[in-house]
């Protein structure tokens, strides 16, 4: 399956053959997914790895949903049939009920009464994920990370992104991203954080709100144990979302928590850089360097 050539009439009718109920649904592609090709019409969503590299994580996803669905209800999706679960040869095909509500991508749709509202359930279901055992029914599936092998993993992933993406960064720039994670992730950075269950993909686009302003959480292929602040840095996406969300959030016994986060939330950029460069999309790419750039403007 390549990434700049999908065939999605070719993936839904195998869903068709697999599971005849969705059949009866229309769906459609729907634009934005950066890991996963995803459909969605009558009540379901049907989700495919774009790349073979992300099979293990839609297992693991339907894994932690299950896990997940007593502790948190409707608002996170519930899986009905992972297809293609033990084949080396056709990508895994996950089909989920889908759960209500819009995306925050565009939180400036809200009044400041309405965000308060949103931010203050965000953050109570925050920490309800955060204070989750669930994932341990999910075994290896799910990473598990202690303080030294997360700071080990971070700097890994982070030099890796400054590398592919560094022909795209001006020099002065990259000089003080690659500065910030020799802080961060060296001897006497990232410490002594207690490890929790996190969602590891917080973003307005992954955050549903419904009529009610319920809130509701979907794409947990990157839910891992590790550090909590990386999900509150998610919220940064978009900063009055994060903001206003911190507001309502208890206070942290690391002395570190303010600043792991706002590190977190400086080099989310790579991020989409990253999958920019993944996906061949050029737009994608100039918004995470224009991001970079702005996050650290005050030290240019």
């Amino acid at each position: 399956m390549n990434a700049r050539h999908p065939d999605p009439s070719r993936l839904v009718s195998q869903a068709f053959k697999l599971f005849p109920h969705l059949a009866r649904s229309r769906l459609t592609l729907v634009e934005g997914g950066w890991v996963n090709w995803v459909f969605a019409g009558g009540g379901y969503v049907l989700k495919t790895p774009r790349t073979k590299r992300n099979w293990s994580n839609l297992a693991k996803e339907a894994c932690v949903l299950q896990a997940l669905g007593g502790e948190l209800d409707s608002r996170v999706p519930q899986p009905l049939a992972l297809l293609n679960a033990r084949s080396r040869i056709h990508p895994p095909i996950l089909v989920c009920n889908r759960v209500a509500g819009s995306t925050l991508a565009n939180a400036n749709s809200y009044t400041d009464e309405e965000m308060a509202v949103i931010s203050s359930k965000l953050i109570r279901m925050l920490e309800r994920i955060h204070a989750s055992k669930g994932y341990v029914k999910c075994g290896r599936r799910v990473p598990r990370f202690n303080p030294g092998s997360w700071k080990a993993m971070q700097r890994r992933r982070l030099v890796s992104m400054m590398r592919h993406a560094e022909h795209l960064i001006p020099p002065p720039l990259r000089r003080l991203v690659v500065d910030d994670v020799s802080a961060w992730c060296g001897p006497g950075g990232i410490t002594g954080f207690q490890p929790a269950f996190i969602h590891g993909d917080i973003d307005p686009r992954n955050i549903l709100v419904d009529s009610k302003f319920n809130i509701g959480l979907i794409d947990w292929g990157d839910c891992m144990v590790g550090d909590p602040a990386f999900d509150y840095a998610g919220l940064f996406f978009d900063r009055r979302l994060g903001e206003e969300a911190l507001r309502f959030g208890k206070s942290r016994p690391e002395a570190d928590f303010a600043g792991r986060m706002s590190f977190y939330r400086r080099v989310s950029p790579l991020y989409t850089v990253e999958y920019g460069l993944r996906l061949h999309q050029p737009a994608m790419v100039r918004a995470g360097v224009d991001r970079l750039a702005e996050e650290y403007r005050e030290e240019l």
